[in-house]
């Protein structure tokens, strides 16, 4: 699930990225950038023939291949005026046509004894394409391919809110504050969200969506001794939505750490209080809050409290999947440590006839753990997971559970004040699990 799609932003990366304040340069000893935008900046295009490729970059206060400076690297990009790139004209299938927007974000191979970027939108920002084969990226403070020290970003998301809106293939990433693909001492994510999210696929029939991905305060796949992945998200919440027949994988995490190696201390903390919304027909969906997946730390906290509703929706086609996870931890050597709360619905639909799915709810729980595990959860929202008619879905519910363990002490503690429900569908063969506060396959 997360390797779900490749962009192909490395060839891109290499153009000019002089506007607005852009800085690139290689082997310097130290580099800070600051930049605040007030007024609007405006890219509009026009495809005249299907032959013809329109890339779009605008960059705030951002710096990309830094070489291995021996000093510190700083950027600061600010916008409080408006951001909108259109794109519009002849749909070209699945070329890949790059709308780009980095916002105090570093990107590269660097590496410094200090790493710190900090993106604030207090803005509109709009991607949209009413042609066809684009990439949409949206980056704000974040850091990824990086070498370092210490790596720390910061990112400050507010006003009305971001949208990358898209017709036939297309991909959406969207990057608030994460830490990607780096290899690092210490690495810190402070995240605060308060706009409106929204990512948004009208694809013709039988185009691949091909994927949607929204990463807000995360850290994901890197080499570190020390991470703290930190999120909070409010206001009008997070939709990923993706309509026609092919097949589109949704990808939302929240204050989440995933495959960090080499990790003694590992945190990821999370809290929403918005709705959380994924739509499609088919493919496979996923949604991390507060979170620790893989990379076998020797100390791992997760901590998740989600307060908005939350809904998983695949209308039909062929297979795919629905995992939501809220402060679990899979995959700990050492000591894990569980602390999730959900107070609004959580909400499970399959549609179709296809075969090969599953619907799983992780909640505080831990699994693949050693050493000591501590789980608590306390639920006050209803769960419901419902199938599809005439296909084979695995449904699982996991509530402050241990499961699959070698762990030398365990302890639960687990408050369900809410109804469950799992349906299956007539016709439908399917495995059916709730597991709350219990044990299993404790090795």
């Amino acid at each position: 699930m997360n390797t779900v799609f490749a962009t192909p932003l490395a060839a891109a990366l290499s153009l000019a990225f002089a506007a607005l304040a852009q800085a690139q340069t290689s082997n310097a000893n130290s580099l800070v950038t600051r930049a605040t935008v007030v007024g609007s900046v405006t890219q509009t295009s026009q495809q005249i023939t299907t032959s013809s490729i329109n890339n779009q970059f605008a960059t705030i206060g951002g710096a990309i291949a830094i070489g291995n400076p021996a000093g510190s690297l700083q950027t600061s990009g600010t916008l409080v005026g408006s951001l909108v790139q259109s794109r519009s004209g002849s749909p070209r299938g699945n070329a890949n046509e790059l709308q780009v927007v980095d916002i105090g974000r570093l990107s590269g191979v660097i590496g410094a004894t200090n790493v710190d970027a900090n993106g604030i939108v207090r803005a509109s920002v709009v991607q949209s394409s009413t042609g066809g084969g684009s990439v949409q990226t949206i980056g704000v403070g974040g850091i990824d391919n990086a070498r370092g020290g210490s790596l720390t970003t910061r990112a400050i998301v507010s006003g009305p809110g971001i949208t990358q809106a898209a017709r036939n293939s297309t991909v959406q990433e969207l990057r608030i504050g994460e830490i990607a693909t780096a290899d690092l001492r210490t690495g810190e994510t402070d995240v605060v969200v308060s706009a409106q999210i929204t990512q948004a696929v009208d694809a013709a029939p039988n185009a691949e969506g091909r994927g949607q991905r929204a990463r807000i305060g995360s850290i994901q796949i890197a080499q570190a001794g020390f991470a703290v992945a930190r999120a909070q998200v409010s206001g009008g919440g997070l939709t990923q939505s993706q309509s026609g027949s092919g097949r589109a994988n949704q990808v939302a995490e929240i204050g989440n750490v995933f495959d960090v190696r080499n990790g003694g201390f590992i945190a990821a903390r999370a809290n929403v209080s918005a709705g959380l919304i994924q739509s499609a027909t088919t493919g496979d969906q996923l949604l991390r809050v507060g979170s620790v997946n893989g990379g076998n730390p020797t100390l791992a906290i997760a901590s998740g409290t989600l307060t908005g509703n939350t809904v998983q929706v695949l209308t039909g086609g062929d297979g795919g999947s629905q995992r939501i996870s809220v402060g679990a931890i899979e995959s700990a050597s050492g000591r894990a440590t569980t602390d999730a709360t959900v107070g609004a619905t959580l909400t499970q639909t399959l549609g179709g006839t296809a075969a090969q799915r599953e619907q799983i709810i992780s909640i505080g729980s831990a699994e693949r753990t050693t050493g000591t595990v501590n789980t608590r959860a306390v639920v006050n929202g209803s769960i419901s997971q419902t199938g599809a008619p005439n296909q084979a879905t695995s449904q699982r519910i996991n509530i402050g559970s241990v499961q699959g363990s070698r762990a030398q002490s365990v302890s639960t503690d687990v408050v369900v004040r809410a109804d469950i429900v799992q349906v299956a569908a007539p016709g439908a063969r399917e495995n059916q699990n709730i597991l709350i506060g219990g044990v299993i396959d404790l090795n």
